[in-house]
């Protein structure tokens, strides 16, 4: 499976210094993506990321994206445009401790999640399009949208129970 938004940056391109990845989605991109998150659009996703080795073969990528998406809101299903804004901080076990495979223990700082560094390549992208899944609103309103004004359900059919019971009321 081809991700949605691929960049990926091979690990040996990271050396001391910090590397600044700048991603801004193209259109198909952007439209896999809100099949992905079930969007009715992705107008625009950019995202500015910085990768760097830090003590203990570990690499850190921080950053921030920016999007312009549409949902349905959960009241009336109409279209509802919203920014987003996220920060990234995710942080990599890598050199030998990567190369061990997934069950290698790290010490974490309180609060830190430290997740596996695939072989070869980091696809900042994937890290990109995870952190626009965890920041989209799960459920987004239209301004004014009230359970009021949502249609209300259609009659059920009758149960076929409740003609038996008329049934046996009658004989």
């Amino acid at each position: 499976m081809t991700p949605e938004l691929s960049h990926p940056l091979a690990l040996g391109d990271i050396g001391e210094d910090e590397v600044v990845v700048e991603i801004t989605a193209d259109a198909n991109q952007r439209r896999r993506l809100a099949a992905r998150f079930d969007l009715v659009a992705v107008a625009a996703i950019e995202a500015v990321l910085r990768v760097h080795r830090a003590p203990a073969g570990r690499l850190l990528v921080r950053g921030r994206i920016t999007a312009e998406v549409v949902q349905r809101c959960v009241v009336s299903l109409e279209p509802v445009a919203a920014r987003i804004e996220a920060e990234v901080a995710r942080t990599y076990a890598g050199g030998r401790a990567a190369a061990a495979g997934p069950e290698v223990v790290v010490e974490a700082l309180a609060g830190e999640i430290v997740e596996a560094l695939p072989a070869g390549a980091l696809d900042l992208g994937e890290v990109v399009a995870e952190e626009l899944g965890l920041a989209i609103d799960p459920y987004p309103r239209k301004p004014g949208a009230s359970l009021a004004e949502a249609p209300a359900p259609a009659a059920s059919p009758p149960s076929p129970f409740a003609v038996l019971a008329r049934l046996r009321r009658q004989g």
